[in-house]
């Protein structure tokens, strides 16, 4: 990107997507320098919180003051003095884009509705399913207070932990469509539901899991978007990236209320 606008508020750098977008910033930053930013904070508390490493003259602080246009603008100026080009948008471009989208829709249309798209998601959670079991050996190190055991078979991934668990599965509805297919990850207290496996408890599924549908990325491959929203989509590294963080954020602040119990 020529240029790169963050509407900045505390968290950012502290999710995991906004993580990787400071990250990145801060590499291309130590190659090229800052020119390539603005942040613009969206309030006054957001001001006094900027990253220590961003060079204070990157800011723009005046939103309070001047407004959505006053941004704008000062968004254009800099745009131009890195050599783009503003412009409105003419009837030609409108008409080039909106094509643009309906291929794409197109596109993700005969993915979801194929046998081709089924093969492609299935690559998809392989690359999640063979992350999670990969992973169990770095988390048993990390964190060896939740005693992390890892089972796993063709579709699921349970990780066992002290005082609670989590299944990872593919739910695949269709052999040649993906129509009501997911992803979901859930937490447990108790062992999961899993084949060959009788506890004399029921386990207790915990609320706030996480639900993807399989979906199409900008780049045209497959990936998965959170159910029922119309968040970007994200790649399959990704969103192990995301379910790892969950699974360990939620493992260590339970174990922790275990703990002064």
């Amino acid at each position: 990107s020529k240029l790169v606008v963050i509407l900045f508020r505390e968290l950012w750098g502290k999710t995991p997507f906004t993580r990787v977008e400071e990250t990145a910033i801060k590499n291309r930053a130590y190659d090229h320098g800052y020119d390539f930013t603005v942040f613009i904070p969206m309030d006054p508390e957001a001001q006094q919180k900027v990253p220590a490493w961003l060079p204070r003259h990157r800011l723009y602080v005046g939103l309070e003051r001047w407004g959505i246009e006053g941004a704008a603008a000062a968004i254009e100026a800099r745009f131009s003095e890195l050599g783009g080009v503003v412009r409105d948008e003419t009837v030609a471009d409108r008409a080039a884009r909106a094509a643009a989208d309906i291929r794409a829709e197109q596109q993700r249309q005969n993915h979801l509705g194929s046998d081709a798209g089924v093969v492609a998601q299935r690559a998809c959670f392989e690359v999640i399913h063979s992350g999670l079991i990969e992973k169990v050996t770095e988390l048993q190190n990390a964190l060896p207070e939740i005693h992390l055991v890892e089972k796993h078979a063709t579709g699921s991934v349970l990780y066992l932990a002290d005082p609670i668990a989590m299944s990872v599965s593919w739910r695949l509805k269709y052999s040649n469509t993906l129509s009501e297919s997911y992803l979901e990850a859930a937490l447990w207290r108790g062992h999961p539901p899993w084949p060959g496996v009788m506890t004399s408890e029921e386990p207790i599924r915990v609320a706030g899991g996480m639900k993807y549908v399989p979906d199409l990325l900008p780049d045209g491959r497959a990936g998965w978007r959170k159910d029922h929203s119309t968040d970007t989509t994200v790649s399959s590294k990704a969103l192990l990236d995301q379910i790892l963080k969950w699974f360990l954020d939620k493992a260590s602040t339970l174990s922790g209320q275990s703990r002064h119990r």
